[in-house]
């Protein structure tokens, strides 16, 4: 038997967060697509003038083109690729495993994901901050500076309430206690 802590409010209160944890899952979702085909270009393809679909079969030629047209209408970072922002997606490229994980973790309800989630949550407003600080201010500016900032916002805003959603130190629910 299980001792029941569950006030009627307070779980109406977690389906409802539950409810929006479903915005999570999508945008991991899209999160892992971004990687595999936005994010390990710009890996694989260190100088965009050398970019050959012969000896670069990934991702997908059309994928190519659409981030180099991308990069020359609105990001010139992208097409610059300076070592540290390869360094940046990198480091989200070797993250892009717990997505998995994390689509697990809300589906289910597990409060195991709420450390590695805190991490990633912070180290991704941090990358994020750098890129767009870049993408407005620094070397590589945007000739759009709005239109770029539009566009990486909420890549900067997710993350940052991943961090309050998994702030509370049982995020899905305290555990049900025995009683014995």
């Amino acid at each position: 038997r299980y001792f029941k802590v569950c006030h009627r409010t307070w779980c109406e209160a977690m389906g409802l967060l539950r409810k929006s944890d479903l915005i999570f899952i999508f945008i991991f979702f899209v999160d892992i697509i971004i990687a595999l085909f936005c994010d390990v270009e710009q890996l694989l393809v260190a100088d965009v003038t050398k970019y050959s679909p012969s000896t670069h079969p990934w991702p997908p030629q059309v994928m190519v083109d659409a981030l180099h047209q991308f990069g020359r209408d609105l990001d010139p970072l992208l097409l610059a690729r300076p070592v540290w922002f390869r360094t940046l997606i990198l480091i989200r490229i070797v993250s892009l495993p717990l997505l998995p994980l994390f689509i697990y973790a809300f589906l289910r309800g597990r409060n195991w994901i709420r450390d590695v989630g805190l991490m990633y949550g912070a180290a991704n407003v941090c990358i994020m901050s750098i890129v767009i600080a870049e993408e407005l201010f620094g070397q590589y500016a945007s000739p759009k500076p709005v239109h770029i900032f539009a566009v990486m916002l909420p890549w900067l805003i997710v993350p940052a309430a991943l961090i309050l959603r998994l702030l509370p130190k049982y995020p899905f629910g305290a555990p049900a206690l025995k009683r014995d």
